[in-house]
């Protein structure tokens, strides 16, 4: 094969994180598994995305300004219209809510099969052949969409990446009483949560609880305030650090997936807009303790509801058992499936 027949437009910046981008990742790398060849394209800056990708043996292309600079769709639609290779047409997977429906209008009129990967119906319009929502909720959203389009929605169709596909250690059982902590935002910050999470664990004043924070790319250790029994660590395997991990804090994003994958119970806190509908989906189907709204967040709130999970045993395990079964780790296959099943309509 001379061609990529798919490619994967995702960004990733200490603006929106790395959270778009590392779902695709999981879905290129299941893509080249199944026989065929990703590509993405992407505005990255910085090294660590593209570190991730060609880690994967994945190609890339860079976008020098992303949407809604008009150079984007420019290149981005210059690129397909390279790849087209006897009389056979790339696929497109976009993920990221910059990209606005006149993107996706423009990329359909091309002729170029679509996938959007969406997380809470946040446009008037969808024009897409495939539209991926594996919110818990995402079957009763009220999608407009385009022709023939099917929507994949539910958890059943969520990405994840291959560190958590093979993950040897999964949470078996739960201590009396949670003695390790993880604490992971994201690749950054912005609301300055990390902190106030560091800040209400010393107030807990527990010498036998450990703790390790995540510290992302768009981290700066100088902006942490130091705790005894406080780790700080960047980029580790994640898979690793939550198999080590009791009980863990997250924003709502895609690591919620994989915490869930793992049965690792956690609390919650939606960092973004896009997040509440799977903080508030997780509660319901799991047990997952939702935190709050950001703006109500303090030290003392925060120490209050980690001191009750860590005596909580029989909320973990719930959580762990429930989580589990909710995510299976096929959401990929079921994907390309679908993909491959217009294909050959």
């Amino acid at each position: 094969m001379d061609h990529p027949d798919l490619y994967l437009r995702a960004d990733a910046s200490s603006q929106m994180g790395m959270g778009h981008l590392m779902r695709c990742l999981a879905l290129a790398s299941a893509w080249n598994r199944s026989g065929g060849r990703a590509c993405f394209i992407t505005f990255a800056p910085g090294r660590l995305a593209e570190e991730k990708i060609r880690a994967q043996d994945i190609e890339s292309i860079g976008v020098e300004r992303p949407w809604p600079h008009p150079s984007d769709l420019s290149r981005t639609l210059k690129i397909l219209d390279a790849g087209r290779h006897e009389k056979k047409l790339p696929w497109l997977v976009l993920d990221g809510y910059h990209f606005s429906t006149a993107y996706q209008k423009a990329i359909k009129d091309r002729g170029i099969p679509l996938v959007v990967m969406d997380d809470y119906n946040h446009l008037d319009h969808y024009h897409a052949d495939i539209i991926v929502n594996p919110s818990p909720g995402a079957k009763g959203l009220p999608y407009r969409l385009s022709g023939r389009c099917k929507l994949l929605a539910g958890t059943d169709h969520v990405l994840l990446r291959e560190e958590f596909l093979w993950a040897p250690a999964v949470k078996k059982g739960h201590p009396e009483k949670a003695r390790r902590l993880l604490i992971t935002l994201g690749g950054s910050d912005p609301m300055k949560i990390t902190p106030l999470l560091i800040d209400a664990v010393a107030a807990l004043a527990d010498p036998g609880l450990e703790t390790r924070v995540i510290l992302g790319p768009g981290f700066s250790d100088t902006s942490m305030p130091e705790a005894p029994g406080i780790e700080l660590v960047r980029n580790p395997e994640m898979a690793t650090m939550m198999a080590w991990a009791d009980l863990a804090v997250t924003a709502g994003g895609s690591t919620c997936w994989e915490l869930c994958r793992m049965g690792l119970p956690f609390m919650v806190i939606p960092v973004a807009d896009n997040q509440e509908a799977i903080a508030s989906g997780l509660v319901k189907k799991i047990g997952a303790v939702h935190a709050g709204p950001v703006e109500t967040l303090n030290a003392e709130k925060l120490a209050d509801i980690l001191k009750r999970l860590i005596h909580d045993r029989p909320s973990r395990e719930k959580m762990g058992r429930l989580g589990r079964r909710l995510i299976d780790g096929r959401g990929a296959e079921r994907i390309i499936r679908q993909m491959k099943e217009i294909n050959e309509n």
